[in-house]
């Protein structure tokens, strides 16, 4: 830093001006709330890409509000710019904080005391042998100028304070980073089925920093095994997945809910939530025959029905589905499941039929056959970099926490004066904790114990 006489240059006052800004206490609180509402308000929001059906009633009914949710991309903070801003600003703030935490520190370490702190009493033994008992004592001595020298025992206490926010500062970088780079995407899949990275996906979310993923680029869902208590709320669910790359390359995993797998620098999950496919051939004589497949979510008890709604071709026609798990309703397994067909033109109700596997019946202009039903589950694949970082974060705050308490300096300060040597000793915390360190440490300066 340029001075003359002690005159700060403009620039170094603009520097100075920033610093005290950014590390105001003012400052950090609104930033720091301003992030922790935008996350809290963000998790009661539903997801950018989520489906019409999953979509909250007032998204309907108040569709200004719900533009300036999306405006604001408080639905999908990761791909938000001014998110990244605010959370810039926080990390900017932390690592000022940090460098202060850091010369504070090192001062700490190497001054010389402003007053001497503790009661003085005067050496009764020889310097030499008494700064030798200090040293195997485990006390470092850390400034000398002649007239007043400063031991320290675990001075690398003195640290706690700076690695405390060292590792805050490196979980709200590391979070930021991952917050930046990372990419999900969801895949809808059926029993059997091969589906494209484009086709299978039902979601795709990536923040501003995010590489875009190519693997997966197809997917097959081999078997989904889902496992329920006798009260019918769900035990477990496994499934067997085949994951394809771009030249065909295969790798399959085995999933459970909510456990992850990593494949490929990615990390791969099974939804808890799943249900059946139902592969239905509708003939007509106006049309050629064609299949479409009705998905439906897995009903919440075996006398509960699972609910779902489809498209026809040409946008006139629409079908209402339920179905149960169990045509008896006494299981929730779909060995033999049972589903009722409405079909509607417009608002207008043509007809319902009953369908099992196999069975046909007629519904409105079509001839309708269940072909097949099969189990239907989501994937989620997730990317990005910085948990590492994270983890790591967290174990320099815990050492932090380690030279706060574990790690207390104890000072043992001589202060040559006219009449002699002149011995304090003073603890930074937990005085009374080392109350025994310093009667040992004073009865040796006062020649009452020799070591």
């Amino acid at each position: 830093m340029e001075r003359i006489y002690g005159i700060c240059s403009p620039r170094d006052r603009h520097d100075m001006w920033l610093k005290r800004v950014v590390t105001s206490r003012k400052f950090i609180t609104a930033v720091f709330l301003l992030l922790i509402s935008s996350l809290l308000l963000s998790n009661f929001l539903p997801r950018h890409g989520s489906m019409a059906n999953e979509l909250p009633l007032w998204y309907a009914q108040f569709p200004n509000l719900a533009k300036l949710v999306t405006l604001l991309g408080l639905n999908a903070l990761h791909t938000s710019v001014w998110f990244s801003i605010v959370g810039l600003l926080f990390l900017v703030s932390l690592s000022f904080s940090t460098f202060d935490q850091g010369e504070r520190s090192y001062r700490l370490m190497k001054q010389f005391p402003a007053e001497i702190g503790g009661e003085e009493e005067a050496l009764r033994v020889e310097l030499l042998e008494f700064t030798g008992y200090l040293k195997r004592e485990g006390y470092f001595c850390l400034a000398d100028n002649g007239i007043i020298s400063r031991h320290v025992r675990a001075p690398w206490g003195y640290w706690g304070n700076f690695v405390l926010h060292l590792g805050l500062t490196c979980v709200v970088l590391f979070a930021f980073v991952r917050v930046l780079t990372e990419h999900r995407t969801l895949f809808r899949i059926v029993e059997g089925v091969v589906v494209s990275r484009e086709d299978g996906t039902t979601g795709e979310v990536a923040g501003l920093l995010a590489r875009k993923m190519t693997y997966p680029a197809t997917v097959r869902l081999e078997r989904l095994t889902p496992l329920f208590w006798d009260n019918d709320q769900l035990k477990s669910v496994t499934a067997e997945v085949a994951l394809y790359d771009d030249l065909g390359g295969l790798e399959k995993v085995g999933l459970n809910a909510f456990d992850g797998t990593k494949v490929h620098g990615q990390m791969f999950y099974l939804s808890p939530h799943f249900g059946n496919a139902f592969f239905l051939q509708f003939y007509s004589g106006d049309t050629p025959p064609f299949t479409s497949v009705l998905t439906i979510g897995r009903p919440p008890r075996r006398d509960k029905a699972g609910y779902g709604d489809l498209d026809l071709p040409g946008g006139r026609l629409h079908l209402k589905a339920k179905y149960y798990a169990d045509a008896d309703r006494q299981s929730m397994y779909t060995g033999n499941p049972l589903l009722v067909l409405r079909i509607f033109d417009g608002p207008n109700l043509l007809n319902e039929i009953r369908l099992r596997r196999g069975e046909s019946g007629k519904l409105g202009p079509y001839l309708v056959r269940l072909a097949e039903v099969r189990g239907m589950g989501e994937l989620l694949s997730v990317g990005g970099v910085g948990v590492a970082g994270i983890y790591g974060g967290f174990a320099i705050i815990f050492l932090g926490s380690v030279l706060v308490y574990c790690a207390t300096p104890r000072e043992v300060v001589l202060r040559r004066s006219a009449s002699g040597i002149m011995v304090s000793w003073r603890s930074v915390r937990f005085r009374d904790l080392y109350r025994t360190e310093r009667e040992r440490v004073m009865e040796f300066c006062r020649g009452e114990k020799k070591s």
